[in-house]
C-alpha cells in the first residue's frame, strides 16, 4: 500500500481543512498548507484541533469511513455504545455526541491514513467550493489536552528536560572541589551488581571535570559493547585514560560556561547509553572534603541520605496521617526500602519496576483515590482485534480495567483514599506487578509495539493461540 501523501486527500476536504483551519496560503494549494502545518503524515494532534471538520466535512458524506469509525468508537466503549446506531443520522448524531478523547482521536486518525494512502480516493477534477480565499493566519492553537488522556511519552520527556534543566544550574555553580555524582539505582533499574555513573568535580574555578563509567568498573554480562563504546564518544566523552585525571571511565572537560552543553551530554548518557528508563531511578550526592554539599533538587532524581537519616513516615495504619504519606509507607514496606529512597517522579507518581513492566503509584485529591497502574504496551497500533481483546481480558478481572489511551495499552487497579485500607493496597500493587509482566509480554506477541523495559516488535496479524488467564492474578 502507498504511503500517506496529502496530494491523495480529496481535493474537497483538503480545501475545507484549510478553510475551516484557517491556515496560510501556500503555493501548492490546500494540500501544501496542510503539509506545512501538520507534517508530511499528520499526527493526533491533527484530529485534536480538526475533529469538528473532520467529522461534519469527510465522515457526514463518506459512509464506508464513518461506518468504520463509528465500529472502532463503539468498541473503545466510547459514549453510548450499547446500541448500534442505524443510518447516517444517528451515526452523526452518534459522533458528535463523543469528546475529543485520545482514543477517540487514534481511531479517526488511523481511517484518516487510510484515505491518503488510497488513490482511488484521488479525485483531482472534482470542483471545490468558491467560499472566498483562504483566510491568512497563524497556525491555530492547539486545545487544550483532555485531562483524561495520559500521554506517556509527554511525561517521560517532560522529565528529562527538567533534569537538564536543573543539572545544568547546579553544574554552572558548583563549589570549587566538589564532587556531583549521578547513579542509576541498580536496586530499581535491574541492573544487578552493575553501577552506571555520571560524576563531576569542579576541578578550578572554570573547568568542570566529568567521568562516565567504563567496562573497567562494571561486571561481566553489563559491560559495554562496542556500539555503546561508540555512542559514548560520538555524545563526546574520550575513551578511558585519554582525558588528564581519568584512568578506567570516559572523560571530558569544558568550560563552566558550557555547563548547559555538558548537561545535555551527562543527560543522553544516562538516558540513551545506560538505559535509565526515567529520572526518578537515578540517584545523587554532592561532596566535598568538608563533608556533604547543598545544591538545589534535581527533579525527578533522589538525593542520597545524608548519615545523619530522615524521619520516618508515619505508619501506613495511622489513619491520622495524610493519605500520601501512608500510601509511601504501604510502598515502603513492600519494596522493603525506605521511604526516602522511594524513586518518586515529578507528579508524585512512585515507579516500580517488575521484569519487563512498569507500574505507577499515583495519588489524586478530588476524589481521594490511589491509582497503581501500568502503561503495559507502547506504540501499539489501535485495531478491532485489540479492542476485542482487551474486552475479553477486562470481563475476566474481578477489579481493574485494560484500556488503550492514544498508542498505549494501560491496565489499572483504583483503591479509595476516603477510610484508606493498607491491605487493599498492598494487594493492588501486588497484583499489577504479576498481571503487568505476564500480559505484556502476551499482548506483545500478537499485537507488536513495545513493552516499558524491551524492545519494540512488529505486529502479528494473525490471531493469538494463547489464552489469557488472568483471574489467577486478581
Amino acid at each position: 500500500m502507498p504511503g500517506f501523501d496529502w496530494s491523495t486527500v480529496p481535493t474537497r476536504l483538503a480545501a475545507e481543512l484549510a478553510r475551516e483551519l484557517a491556515l496560510e496560503e501556500v503555493a501548492g494549494g490546500p494540500a501544501a498548507a496542510l503539509r506545512a502545518t501538520f507534517g508530511s503524515v499528520p499526527r493526533v494532534d491533527f484530529v485534536r484541533i480538526a475533529w469538528p471538520v473532520l467529522r461534519d466535512r469527510w465522515l457526514a458524506t463518506d459512509a464506508d469511513a464513518r461506518a468504520d469509525v463509528v465500529a472502532g468508537l463503539r468498541a473503545a466503549g466510547l459514549g453510548d455504545h450499547e446500541t448500534a446506531p442505524r443510518g447516517a443520522e444517528a451515526q452523526l448524531v452518534y459522533l458528535r455526541s463523543l469528546r475529543n478523547t485520545g482514543r477517540l482521536r487514534k481511531l479517526v486518525l488511523d481511517r484518516f491514513l487510510e484515505l491518503g494512502e488510497d488513490p482511488d480516493h484521488h479525485q483531482p477534477n472534482e470542483p471545490i467550493d468558491d467560499e472566498g480565499p483562504v483566510l491568512k493566519s497563524a497556525t491555530p492553537l492547539p486545545l487544550p489536552e483532555d485531562p483524561a488522556t495520559v500521554d506517556l511519552g509527554a511525561k517521560v520527556e517532560a522529565a528529562w528536560a527538567e533534569l537538564r534543566t536543573e543539572l545544568a544550574a547546579v553544574l554552572a555553580h558548583l563549589e570549587l572541589g566538589a564532587q556531583l555524582t549521578l547513579t542509576l539505582d541498580p536496586t530499581a533499574g535491574g541492573t544487578g551488581d552493575a553501577t552506571y555513573t555520571v560524576e563531576f568535580v569542579m576541578f578550578d574555578e572554570n573547568l568542570l571535570h566529568a567521568e562516565a563509567v567504563g567496562n573497567a568498573a562494571l561486571p561481566p554480562g553489563h559491560r559495554l559493547d562496542r556500539h555503546a563504546i561508540a555512542d559514548l564518544v560520538a555524545l563526546g566523552w574520550s575513551p578511558p585514560g585519554v582525558v588528564d585525571g581519568t584512568t578506567d571511565n570516559f572523560g571530558i572537560q569544558m568550560p563552566t560556561s558550557d555547563a548547559d552543553r555538558l548537561a545535555a551530554i551527562a543527560v543522553r548518557t544516562l538516558r540513551e547509553v545506560y538505559g535509565t528508563p526515567h529520572p526518578a531511578f537515578l540517584t545523587y550526592s554532592a561532596t566535598a572534603l568538608e563533608g556533604e554539599v547543598e545544591v538545589p533538587a534535581l527533579g525527578a532524581a533522589r538525593r542520597v541520605p545524608g548519615g545523619g537519616g530522615t524521619a520516618g513516615a508515619p505508619a501506613a495504619h495511622d489513619p491520622g496521617a495524610p493519605l500520601p504519606d501512608r500510601v509511601r509507607a504501604v510502598v515502603s514496606q513492600l519494596l522493603s526500602r525506605p521511604v526516602d529512597e522511594l524513586p518518586v517522579d515529578a507528579d508524585g507518581d512512585i515507579a516500580i519496576r517488575s521484569g519487563s513492566a512498569m507500574v505507577f503509584v499515583r495519588i489524586t485529591d478530588d476524589p481521594p483515590l490511589v491509582e497503581v497502574s501500568s502503561p503495559v504496551l507502547t506504540e501499539v497500533r489501535a485495531t478491532q482485534r485489540l479492542y476485542e481483546r482487551l474486552s475479553a481480558l477486562t470481563k475476566t478481572l474481578p477489579v481493574g480495567r485494560l484500556y488503550l489511551e492514544d498508542d498505549t495499552v494501560w491496565a489499572s487497579v483504583g483503591v479509595f483514599g476516603t477510610d484508606f485500607q493498607p491491605t487493599h493496597l498492598s494487594t493492588a500493587i501486588r497484583v499489577m506487578t504479576g498481571l503487568a509482566d505476564v500480559l505484556d509480554d502476551r499482548l506483545q506477541g500478537d499485537f507488536g509495539g513495545k513493552v516499558f523495559f524491551g524492545e519494540a516488535l512488529p505486529e502479528r496479524r494473525e490471531p493469538g493461540t494463547h489464552g489469557e488467564r488472568t483471574g489467577m492474578y486478581l
